[in-house]
């Protein structure tokens, strides 16, 4: 055997070890006349193409959704956004109030010229809206007060600042009810209303109930609007959602009559919305309720 022939011998074993398919495509084969006619270049050995091997896991992402709530009908609570609604003892203090009117009548309306006492900052401000007392909001069982609801009654212009010992002179500009003397004058401000309400719950929320429901109705459902005994003070803000809780009074065993009063569970009454906050008040919308609502019914962080 040849030098020459013993080295492919041992060559082609190898080859094949290391890669059958280049050899394979390299060792020349016995083509056809017609292809090698048609294709005289020698064919290029093929190529694999490898990839790098990528490995996905999945990962947790917060993605923060401010989205305004859709269901909120704007007409119900609109007239609260851009006035104030509540008047507490300490703002009683320090608003200023009508004493008597130019016709000396028991009743102003738009164009009546006005006195008032107490004006916060005359020379300041020139234009007061005018607000009457409603119902006191109290905490159950206690006799001080919370706020005093204030009914939008007008506005008034401020048409002359009184001289040592007497009235501010205002001409009311316009009335939606009939204004007696006594009512309270605050500045008008402009307050931008938002309508976009990004719900989100407070942290912790004790001893919160409902002390108080706008129009008076017979029974407190979706879309009426309530009033809660806590406010900036608690920590509470524009958009809070809030639960009402219901609490049965006790019961006595049907069975055993020695045994103690049963306390039932307490139930899930209704979904709040709370859409203006004062110091130590806020008033909230009912989005859902699923049992009667009643005063004084607890309300609590869901």
């Amino acid at each position: 055997m040849s030098p020459k022939t013993l080295y492919l011998s041992l060559l082609i074993p190898f080859t094949l070890l290391v890669n059958p398919l280049t050899y394979a495509q390299s060792t020349p084969s016995s083509p056809s006349p017609a292809t090698e006619e048609e294709s005289p270049l020698p064919r290029k050995p093929s190529q694999t193409l490898v990839r790098p091997t990528v490995k996905l896991s999945p990962q947790e992402r917060t993605i923060e959704q401010k989205r305004p709530i859709p269901t909120i009908p704007n007409e119900a609570i609109h007239q609260f956004l851009n006035r104030p609604r509540v008047i507490t003892p300490a703002d009683m203090e320090t608003t200023g109030y009508i004493v008597d009117n130019a016709d000396r009548s028991v009743l102003s309306t738009a164009g009546t010229k006005i006195y008032a006492l107490n004006l916060e900052a005359p020379g300041k401000h020139k234009d007061y809206t005018i607000l009457g007392l409603g119902k006191a909001f109290y905490n159950p069982g206690e006799e001080e007060v919370l706020a005093y609801e204030a009914t939008y009654l007008g506005d008034a212009i401020l048409d002359k600042i009184g001289e040592a010992g007497e009235p501010d002179t205002l001409i009311i500009t316009n009335a939606v009810h009939e204004i007696e003397k006594g009512a309270r004058l605050i500045p008008t401000t402009e307050q931008p209303v938002v309508e976009d309400f990004y719900p989100h719950s407070p942290a912790k929320l004790e001893d919160a109930c409902i002390v108080g429901v706008v129009d008076d109705p017979k029974e407190i459902g979706q879309y009426q609007i309530v009033v809660i005994n806590k406010g900036k003070d608690e920590k509470l803000e524009r958009g809070h959602i809030l639960v009402v809780h219901k609490s049965d009074p006790p019961i006595e065993d049907a069975v055993d009559k020695n045994q103690d009063n049963i306390h039932l569970p307490i139930r899930q009454a209704g979904t709040l919305l709370i859409f203006k906050v004062f110091d130590n008040i806020s008033y909230a919308l009912v989005l859902k309720s699923t049992l009667p609502i009643n005063l004084f019914d607890k309300v609590a962080v869901p």
